[in-house]
């Protein structure tokens, strides 16, 4: 009778090396492999922001509309105040492409040109053109008046401290506002603008019957405001409330658990001392005792 053991272990040893061989060798590829780079997340950000920018800027120049042309220019002021435009290399004839769409959409809808002459004016100054800006925001209050444009337009004066004519601009501009609260926006704004102390000095230009608008809109506009307040209130000490409520719980939960814990270890305890020399009475104890762990709520 012939003997293969020693094929037999020929065949597994050679088996064995040739697997550890292979082993090694995509141990050392594993090694060799160069490590990949670190993920750019800013630059995947700047990436998905410039491409929405340009879907965006598509869009502007082929409809040519009020609202996409807006969209295009609050966009590009979006990517500037994220700073991606000093990141990446971007188009520099941008804004004044952008301004050109909101002049186009002006063009097309002469009744919307105070809002796109303003934001036109907007884009201008968050790129620092302020001559241009401002520039934009006198020909928009010029075309009608509208708080976009007052606002800024107001605060300028403000800064320079051109009281008679901020005073001016807003007696020009109470008269145009459609709606009772463009119409306190206006007289509020003009109050701080003017840098006064009384309501009777910050609308010294006003008629006594603007004054009285005034104050009876601001109590309104006060008590709003109040009552705004007293509701978050409510709301955040509803909330602490059920926090407290849920910390409480789980506090109860985690003793109940402890306690019925203590009680499977009692149990255990006695059983095991109870066993004597009896066959497998320990390891049913234990098991008994774990069954008893599981049943204790979680």
């Amino acid at each position: 009778m012939t003997n293969h053991a020693p094929h037999r272990y020929f065949h597994l040893l050679s088996a064995t090396l040739f697997a550890v061989g292979c082993l090694h060798g995509l141990a050392k590829e594993k090694e060799a492999a160069p490590m990949p780079p670190p993920r750019d997340h800013r630059a995947e950000s700047d990436a998905r922001q410039i491409d929405q920018m340009e879907k965006l800027r598509a869009k502007a120049n082929q409809t040519g509309t009020p609202v996409d042309a807006i969209t295009f220019a609050v966009f590009l002021g979006t990517l500037h105040h994220n700073k991606v435009d000093e990141r990446r290399n971007l188009p520099p004839t941008l804004v004044d492409e952008a301004a050109t769409c909101l002049d186009r959409a002006r063009k097309e809808r002469p009744e919307e040109a105070p809002e796109l002459l303003a934001r036109k004016g907007e884009l201008y100054m968050k790129f620092d053109r302020n001559d241009e800006g401002m520039a934009a925001m006198r020909e928009s209050m010029a075309a009608r008046p509208n708080t976009r444009a007052f606002e800024i337009l107001g605060k300028a004066h403000k800064d320079a401290n051109e009281v008679a004519e901020l005073e001016r601009m807003c007696k020009k501009t109470l008269p145009a506002m459609k709606t009772d609260n463009e119409r306190y926006f206006v007289l509020e704004k003009c109050i701080e603008y003017s840098g006064a102390s009384t309501v009777e000095s910050g609308l010294r230009w006003a008629s006594k019957k603007d004054v009285e608008f005034y104050r009876e809109k601001r109590v309104e506009v006060d008590k709003a405001h109040q009552e705004f307040l007293e509701r978050k209130r409510a709301d955040d000490a509803r909330q602490r409330e059920e926090w407290r409520a849920q910390d409480r719980e789980r506090d109860r939960q985690r003793n109940e658990k402890a306690g019925c814990e203590r009680q499977c270890e009692s149990v255990h305890s006695l059983c095991k001392a109870s066993c004597g020399s009896t066959t497998g009475c320990m390891g049913r104890c234990q098991s008994d005792a774990w069954d008893c762990k599981k049943s204790c709520r979680r």
